[in-house]
């Protein structure tokens, strides 16, 4: 057996007043209020993978795999990995002494069942299931992972950090089907979920739980000692940006996850508080159309919606501010991540209506119905969202408006009845570069289609040859090159649209000390002074 000791250097609208009253000094220490990026409505990270609902699940979950600062893949709730001489069976040996928040151990067996559920909804699990993947528990300390052939980011898919990371579940939740939510909440991360607390649209809560049994190492990204030094943690939902800042800038919340551009040079005078980007790779905001109904069924209306694109108008009004705060960018795998490449998108980096017409026209477009679903209460998706109503008009399509709010829109994307009986055309959303990055981990770019790809559901044989060769290859120039012809048949196949990518600073008071430079926030290890 090959050992690896670390991994790291071998592998790898407003609240209520009432809700908004500064605590009292005593109570403030034990007491951190925070207004996340939205509202979250689903809880199991395995039924929905937005960013909200996963900064949920770090909080009460921990992870088998997780990586460090470098991208390393790193034990977490494992104690050690080991691999065979043939690289078909990993065996983990689990941290003694885990437990639920409801007092029952963490066993391979949670573990095992945990994984088998993951790889139900994610696209990379999913796909080393479908390569042969198994996940058995040895005994209750010793998980075994089988391969029928080398996988050369086995380890990495473990680890993935910011979209479907492999929380784990006690056996009986993740024994529940995917498709339907688990809604009991217990894990053995930091912080227990108070669900009788918990006010949908208004207030989420968190209390230290006294179960959980953090690792020895220091915290290094998602990886490390998560360490609740806080005994409770509110996350006050207000939709408002102005109220928001408001209650920012009068100490009345700690940290403020998502704040608009234009209010960040505001913040930054206040000597009070930090204002700071914590997610190098950045944003990619994109537009995601449904592939099973026209017109985006056709290629050729898809494509028209590239010529149809300015990023900077999408930047300049989501983003605004500042503008060294985002840029354009035309790789499907991220500007500035390790497999970017710009490669087949000259032709379009700058907007081209007259093309986008016409390609319309040879899609067969006449006039039908393009349903939009707009979120009311998430500002930087709703801003995206009036740049493309207006730029579609433009170019002549019959376009709709549904505007719904974050958590009604996330589960309304899962509709794949046609216009007309509850359908919808495109959403737009945004991911970070850690997620869309590696082609392995990037849940839109997938041709599994209408049962395996991720809501929009496009359907490609090519790009699945491309991911299954880059996945199973383990030489990192090959795996680039791979990546490229991946770039290039996104461009013609345009499984989302690039809408540029932006730098979304946090803004804190400048008494929390331990904040963690993480592209989804995360509220372990930080110190309220």
């Amino acid at each position: 057996m090959v050992r690896f000791r670390g991994l790291g250097a071998c592998l790898m609208g407003a609240v209520a007043a009432a809700a908004l009253v500064a605590p009292t000094p005593a109570v403030a220490q034990k007491v951190l209020k925070v207004v996340p990026q939205a509202d979250v409505r689903v809880l199991d990270p395995f039924v929905n993978n937005s960013g909200i609902t996963t900064e949920f699940a770090y909080m009460v979950y921990d992870t088998l795999m997780a990586v460090d600062k470098n991208e390393r893949p790193q034990p977490q709730m494992a104690e050690s990995v080991s691999m065979s001489a043939d690289g078909l069976t990993y065996t983990f040996k689990l941290r003694p002494g885990q437990k639920f928040s409801d007092g029952s151990p963490v066993r391979a067996a949670d573990v095992a069942a945990s994984l088998r559920r993951w790889a139900g909804r994610d696209i990379a699990g999913k796909r080393m299931v479908e390569l042969g993947a198994t996940f058995e528990a040895a005994d209750d300390a010793t998980m075994i992972m089988k391969l029928k052939e080398p996988f050369g980011l086995a380890l990495d898919t473990l680890s993935k950090t910011v979209s479907m990371p492999t929380f784990v579940m006690r056996e009986k939740d993740a024994k529940v089907d995917v498709n339907t939510a688990v809604t009991d909440i217990v894990g053995s991360g930091p912080y227990l979920f108070k669900k009788d607390e918990w006010v949908p649209g208004s207030k989420v809560v968190f209390t230290k739980s006294p179960t959980s049994v953090p690792r020895s190492d220091a915290p290094n990204f998602y990886s490390g000692a998560k360490l609740a030094k806080i005994e409770r943690v509110e996350w006050i939902i207000i939709p408002d940006t102005a109220t928001a800042s408001a209650a920012l800038t009068q100490g009345e919340v700690d940290f403020w996850e998502s704040p608009p551009g234009d209010l960040i040079p505001i913040l930054k005078r206040n000597k009070d508080i930090t204002v700071a980007v914590h997610n190098p790779s950045g944003f990619m905001a994109y537009l995601r159309p449904n592939f099973l109904h026209p017109p985006f069924d056709n290629p050729k209306a898809r494509q028209a919606l590239l010529y149809a694109v300015n990023q900077s108008d999408y930047m300049a009004s989501a983003i605004g501010g500042d503008p060294t705060l985002y840029k354009q960018c035309n790789a499907w795998l991220v500007c500035g991540t390790l497999y970017a490449s710009e490669a087949g998108t000259d032709d379009f980096k700058k907007p081209n209506l007259d093309k986008a017409k016409a390609l319309l026209k040879e899609a067969g477009y006449t006039n039908q119905k393009v349903v939009i679903l707009q979120p009311s209460d998430f500002k930087v998706i709703r801003d995206l969202t009036e740049v493309t109503i207006q730029r579609l008009r433009e170019i002549g399509m019959n376009i709709e408006v549904e505007s719904i709010d974050w958590g009604q829109l996330i589960l309304r994307r899962g509709k794949k009845e046609p216009i007309g009986q509850g359908g919808w055309s495109m959403y737009h959303t945004y991911s970070t570069g850690y997620e869309l990055g590696p082609p392995n981990a990037n849940f839109n770019i997938s041709g599994a289609c209408e049962q395996k790809s991720w809501f929009g559901w496009p359907c490609d044989p090519e790009t699945e040859r491309l991911r299954d060769s880059f996945a199973k290859e383990g030489d990192l120039a090959k795996r680039k090159a791979i990546a490229e012809a991946l770039q290039k048949r996104a461009a013609e196949f345009v499984h989302y649209v690039p809408l540029g990518q932006f730098f979304s600073p946090v803004a804190y008071r400048s008494n929390l000390k331990g904040v963690m430079e993480v592209p989804w926030a995360v509220y372990w290890n930080i110190e309220k002074n």
